[in-house]
């Protein structure tokens, strides 16, 4: 079973979205959520839902296994 680093997953996303030039609120339009949601997320380690990352994949053009473990390449 793996345990999931919410850390390691706000890193991720986080550099993911500076790669992309998206700002906060750019994202967080995407995916039809809070600003303040996407800011908790990547400053906190906040969880986030599957359909929320499936979103968030699917913007950023990159594998699920990524974001959750690093371990593939977007």
């Amino acid at each position: 079973m793996i345990e999931l680093n919410w850390k390691d997953i706000a890193t991720r996303l986080t550099a993911l979205r500076n790669q992309h030039k998206l700002t906060i609120e750019e994202l967080a339009d995407r995916i039809d959520v809070a600003s303040s949601f996407i800011g908790m997320v990547e400053t906190e380690g906040f969880g986030i839902s599957f359909e929320n990352l499936f979103k968030i994949s699917q913007v950023y053009n990159c594998s699920l296994d990524y974001l959750v473990t690093g371990s593939t390449i977007c």
